[in-house]
Parts: C-alpha cells; sequence; structure tokens
C-alpha cells in the first residue's frame, strides 16, 4: 500500500510542478500586457502634450492629426484590454488548478503519514504482543515450580 501511495505523491508532485509552472507562465503573460496597456495610457496622455507628435498643435491641420492619432491609440488600448481581462482569467484559471493540485497532492501526502502511522502503531502492538507474551513465559516459568 505504502508504494502505491508513494507513487501517487510523485504522480501528484509532477502535477503540481507543472500547475506551478503554467501559472508562472500565465501571471508573466499577465503582467506583460498590463505593462502593455499602461504604456498606451501613458502615450495618450503624452500626446495631449504634443510630445508624442512632435508638434505643439495649433493649426487644425495637426489637431486632426493628434485627434486621429489618439483615437487610433484609445481603439488599440481597448484591444489589448481585452487581451489583459483574457490573460488575467487564464491566470485566475492557472491559478485554481494550481491550489487544485496542491489539495489533491496534499491529500495524497495525509493518506500516506496516515499509512506510515499506522503501520508505525501496529509494529509497537506487535513488539507489546512479544513482550508480554514473554514476560508471561517467564511468569510460568518462574512459578510452575
Amino acid at each position: 500500500m505504502r508504494n502505491a501511495l508513494a507513487a501517487l505523491l510523485r504522480v501528484r508532485d509532477a502535477h503540481k510542478k507543472v500547475a506551478e509552472r503554467d501559472f508562472g507562465a500565465a501571471e508573466r503573460a499577465r503582467i506583460i500586457q498590463e505593462e502593455e496597456v499602461e504604456g498606451l495610457h501613458r502615450a495618450v496622455i503624452s500626446s495631449h502634450t504634443g510630445d508624442e507628435l512632435g508638434y505643439p498643435g495649433g493649426d487644425a491641420s495637426w489637431l486632426a492629426i493628434e485627434h486621429s492619432y489618439r483615437l487610433r491609440m484609445q481603439v488599440r488600448i481597448r484591444k489589448e484590454q481585452q487581451v489583459l481581462v483574457q490573460r488575467a482569467q487564464d491566470a485566475a484559471a492557472q491559478r485554481e488548478r494550481l491550489i487544485e493540485a496542491d489539495r489533491e497532492r496534499r491529500v495524497v501526502e495525509i493518506a500516506l503519514e496516515q499509512h506510515d502511522a499506522e503501520v508505525a502503531l501496529e509494529l509497537r502492538r506487535a513488539d507489546g504482543r512479544k513482550l508480554d507474551a514473554l514476560a508471561g513465559a517467564r511468569w510460568w516459568r518462574e512459578n510452575a515450580s
């Protein structure tokens, strides 16, 4: 029984390591996407000061160009935010998968510990029975005469 539980524990450890790796990759992708969205927001904010386009603006053509640029950036921000939401959902799903893998591993670990405790208890009981038998045999030898 112990060998089967130990093998199952190794399998659960492997599943947990895969879940940890997948969660780490999903979380890194989420962080990168978050930084991308923040960078786009900073670019839109800096375009209001004229730094992004390189012209402080004023005439109608430059205002139209700035407006067009900001509009494109807003559309891009929305697309990137949708990607961010998806990556955040993926990271949350991977976190749940990791939690479940850890829980499954812990269940097997507890079962293995309980099995080992039962075996140790049975060994102690067997030793106690042996000592009782030896003590009983000695008592009979001493009191038989």
